[in-house]
């Protein structure tokens, strides 16, 4: 047993994979044969996949997607089609083995869609099928819909316990666009309050489907699993492409990798690619040269090539991700090709500033944000300075959820400490001079004294609100409160009701809606929408001013009717929030040069008064040191600027 250990001890050292006493503990427990074991498996799977996947005809091959709701399994039914499969050992307590952000294994939501492949052998023929985890939050639905464009099919997964959600709806009308192949799948059906057969007919009565179509699985103990991966191969239809065509691929998604550069996700139409070929990107003719292709299982698997009907990568060694766009085509150089359809980009709807905690920050945060847009395109950040905050960016989101996991990874990753202003919605505006703009930011809305503009239209959204019949009305109530118009009721099996409103984005935004829709209904609604295009309306600009200088982070744009209310609302609460100093503090908000509410922060004094109460000192002496500190104060005012700490910016958002 010395030798042994001594042996694999030493091994483990040279190969710089462990420590000694790393290694001689693992040996202890058992757990570093079970895990040489492990590696050794998962290394066989992706080299049998590497011999075997150039001779799999384009028949064989499948593509698909798993779409559902947030919390519907999606990422545990991946996990049991890895290990069915064997590129994951079967016995893994390892859950989540596509999430690879620790931001998604943190909150336990899929963020990035993730591509893996696997070789399943049915009927003495080897198949090939392409997976893609999308993520279930409507925030992300951009990620969804990229990702049906390179799939001829999808699994369409709705827990047996809560039935059709909100996102369950989108997604499936996002891959019946897509014209994909759809395969419903109800999932958790060990569990003990299953509601299989209701589920089924709300299935049948909303979104048109067969009751004997749908599949009933479990992804936790991986029950019918297999039979799911059959009707993945029998229905699903092979990609339509020709391998002796010149190379034509559709990039999907793309990710920056820190020693290899940017990394295309593709889904290849016609012919083959390998690294020898040099390619062009039609639209940002670009040229490139591939320094690796190959297929995605749980990680880069390279090949040496990629055929008519995969799906997989190609490293072409750029640093600048922003060169090239998702829905490029490439083609071989001199061998054009006619481009797809493209993409339509992908629109930010939220707007903030990010801004750190110490102004002596700035550089570290510039460092930080530029490494994270390497990594997600879908973020648009500017560069701004602000008087109050300093060093900053504006940045644009998809969503509240996007822009709180970008919060999140530049505290966690980077350890940084960050101020976000209130985010806004982006308006469309015609000027008094006829020109239209649209706007995303507070300080880009004209206003006193400049001349307003004639008129604002605001962004509107059609939102779908699953909840049950005892609490329509609240919710009825929250969505008129809010200018919703509602368009639609269905009611569901199991005393549900699906409602629609069309609803302004902003008051989704910066209204807290998802927060009340869940207060209301005890947490059982579901929330999700589409973006309906533009509707005027009558907005303005409220400007906050501390003794008579604007303070762009602290104003905010709302309906006219509005305005004084939420503007008496925003005083009262800086009036708390904003420290006393030395001399007073004036707060006033208005619209253009009209005031419509104000509040005063105190000034400490000198507690003269006090010694007159013990008979001490003359009143025309107090009164005398009473005026000469007001005088005094009334100079500080006018010479200094009004300290407003980092946490007031960040109270302000709860507002």
């Amino acid at each position: 047993p010395c030798a042994r250990a001594s042996t694999a001890v030493g091994w483990a050292t040279r190969g710089g994979l462990l420590r000694p006493a790393a290694a001689a503990a693992r040996l202890r427990d058992g757990k570093w044969w079970r895990s040489q074991k492990r590696g050794f498996a998962m290394s066989k799977a992706l080299k049998h996949m590497q011999a075997t996947v150039k001779d799999i005809p384009i028949e064989n091959v499948r593509n698909f997607v798993i779409v559902a709701h947030v919390d519907h399994g999606k990422s545990t039914l991946c996990d049991r089609l890895l290990q069915l499969t064997g590129i994951v050992e079967m016995g893994s307590k390892q859950n989540q083995v596509l999430d690879s952000l620790p931001t998604e294994r943190e909150r336990g939501i899929t963020i990035k869609a993730q591509t893996c492949s696997m070789l399943v052998n049915r009927g003495g023929k080897t198949y090939l099928l392409n997976l893609i985890d999308t993520p279930g939050h409507v925030d992300f639905n951009y990620e969804v819909s990229r990702s049906l464009r390179a799939c001829q099919g999808a699994i369409l997964l709705v827990d047996a316990l809560q039935g059709i959600q909100a996102q369950t709806v989108s997604t499936f009308y996002s891959a019946f666009v897509a014209d994909c192949t759809i395969i419903p799948a109800l999932n958790k059906i060990d569990m003990p309050g299953a509601i299989c057969e209701e589920i089924k007919k709300d299935l049948e009565v909303v979104l048109d489907m067969r009751k004997e179509d749908v599949h009933e699985v479990s992804a936790k103990t991986g029950v019918n699993v297999p039979k799911l991966v059959d009707a993945v191969i029998e229905k699903i239809p092979p990609p339509v492409g020709d391998p002796n065509k010149p190379f034509r691929a559709l990039i999907f998604d793309m990710v920056y990798d820190k020693t290899k550069g940017v990394v295309f996700h593709v889904k290849v139409e016609d012919g083959q690619v390998s690294k020898r070929d040099k390619l062009v990107a039609h639209h940002a003719k670009l040229g490139v040269t591939p320094s690796e292709v190959g297929l995605l299982a749980m990680g880069l698997v390279p090949t040496e090539t990629l055929m008519a009907g995969q799906v997989g990568y190609i490293v072409v060694g750029k640093k600048n991700i922003r060169s090239f766009r998702i829905g490029e085509t490439l083609y071989v150089e001199k061998k054009p090709v006619e481009p797809f359809e493209g993409f339509r980009p992908a629109r930010q709807m939220v707007w903030a500033g990010v801004y750190p905690e110490l102004i002596s920050d700035g550089e570290k945060l510039e460092s930080a944000v530029q490494q994270l847009l390497m990594q997600d395109a879908s973020v648009e950040a500017k560069r701004e300075m602000s008087n109050a905050l300093g060093f900053g960016f504006r940045c644009g989101f998809l969503g509240l959820l996007h822009m709180d996991v970008f919060k999140q990874r530049l505290e966690s990753e980077f350890g940084m400490r960050i101020i976000i202003t209130t985010p806004t919605v982006p308006y469309k505006m015609r000027l008094k001079n006829g020109t239209e703009t649209e706007i995303a930011t507070i300080e880009d809305f004209p206003a006193f004294p400049d001349l307003p503009p004639e008129k604002v239209w605001e962004p509107i959204i059609e939102g779908t609100i699953i909840c049950m019949q005892e609490h329509l009305s609240n919710l009825t109530r929250l969505c008129l409160e809010r200018r919703g118009l509602q368009t639609d009721l269905d009611f569901l099996e199991g005393g549900r009701i699906m409602i629609k409103y069309k609803l302004p984005l902003a008051e989704i935004v910066e209204g807290k809606f998802f927060a009340a829709v869940q207060e209301l209904s005890s947490g059982y609604a579901t929330f999700d929408y589409e973006h309906q295009g533009y509707r005027e309306s009558d907005i303005v600009k409220v400007q906050v001013a501390l003794n008579g200088d604007v303070v762009d982070e602290m104003s905010f744009l709302c309906l006219r009717d509005l305005a004084q209310d939420k503007a008496q609302a925003w005083c009262a609460k800086l009036q708390q929030l904003i420290p006393r100093q030395m001399f007073e503090i004036r707060i006033q908000a208005r619209i253009g040069s009209k005031p419509i509410a104000k509040s005063v922060v105190k000034a400490v004094r000198k507690q003269v008064i006090r010694d007159s109460f013990l008979g001490k000192g003359d009143p025309s002496r107090i009164e005398k040191l009473l005026q000469r500190q007001k005088d005094g104060k009334a100079r500080m005012r006018e010479i200094s600027n009004v300290q407003v700490p980092p946490e007031v910016f960040v109270e302000i958002m709860r507002i």
